[in-house]
């Protein structure tokens, strides 16, 4: 790299690669050094995170979903930099509700760490924020997994206005954590689900000419569509085909229909 500057009376220096330069300038009129400092470039990339699972288990590393212990799998990389570079792995890890994290430094002899962990004393009854993180010289980087409660199939607040299925009951209402199928009509304060999406006097507009009935239930007619409306709703696929749109409304079923 070639570089000039202009100075005037004074002494000045500079470092270059460890290198100090100095230069004193007596005359009265000012005078143009130059120096010359060359640079190497070496390879460089970020610390990354490579992979980061956290499970429960037992103490022997057993997965287990009730189990008091966390296993954690952990793969990141840090740029060597021809080894001039810093390197730092680490696990902090609190409870959800708490500030304060705890700590738990992995091996930092190698520039690459591909590790497997087990942490004890993991409440059962709290979700935890676990972070993987790797740092250089230069910069860090984190990636976050949280940790859920120990499973149950069901249990009951302390309060004793909560339930909950499939985990540790947290507060005052019916929790489900598990999947749920039902079989039977499922209703919200005597409402069915698609009566609460469409509600009577709804409108549902379709490419597919099947009554809504035939696939949602209750009763729907269909509304006319002026030719001139009908050609706005037509839509262009770009290969010079059509597609056709149906409006149906849906409405009160009579006492006759009932039957």
């Amino acid at each position: 790299m070639l570089f000039y500057t202009t100075y005037g009376s004074g002494t000045y220096s500079c470092r270059i690669n460890g290198t100090v330069y100095s230069a004193t300038v007596s005359a009265s009129q000012k005078i143009t050094n130059a120096g010359i400092a060359l640079f190497s470039v070496i390879p460089y990339f970020s610390p990354t995170i490579n992979s980061f699972i956290v499970s429960r288990c037992d103490s022997d590393g057993t997965p287990n979903d009730e189990g008091d212990c966390a296993r954690f799998i952990m793969s990141a990389d840090v740029s060597s930099a021809e080894d001039k570079n810093t390197k730092s792995f680490k696990i902090i890890y609190k409870k959800l509700a708490a500030i304060t994290w705890d700590t738990l430094t992995l091996n930092n002899e190698q520039y690459s760490l591909n590790t497997t962990k087990i942490i004890e004393n993991i409440d059962t009854e709290s979700e935890y924020n676990f972070k993987a993180v790797a740092t250089d010289y230069f910069s860090f980087a984190e990636y976050s997994h949280n940790l859920s409660m120990a499973y149950t199939l069901m249990d009951f607040n302390k309060t004793g206005k909560g339930m909950t299925i499939g985990k540790v009951s947290t507060q005052n209402a019916f929790e489900v954590n598990i999947d749920a199928h039902f079989n039977g009509e499922f209703t919200i304060n005597g409402k069915s689900i698609l009566d609460l999406i469409y509600p009577v006097g709804s409108i549902y507009m379709s490419a597919n000419s099947t009554n809504p009935g035939e696939m949602f239930d209750g009763t729907w007619t269909k509304v006319p569509i002026a030719d001139y409306y009908q050609k706005e709703l037509t839509l262009n696929s770009g290969d010079d085909r059509h597609i056709t749109c149906y409006i149906w409304k849906k409405k009160r079923m009579t006492a006759l229909e009932a039957a």
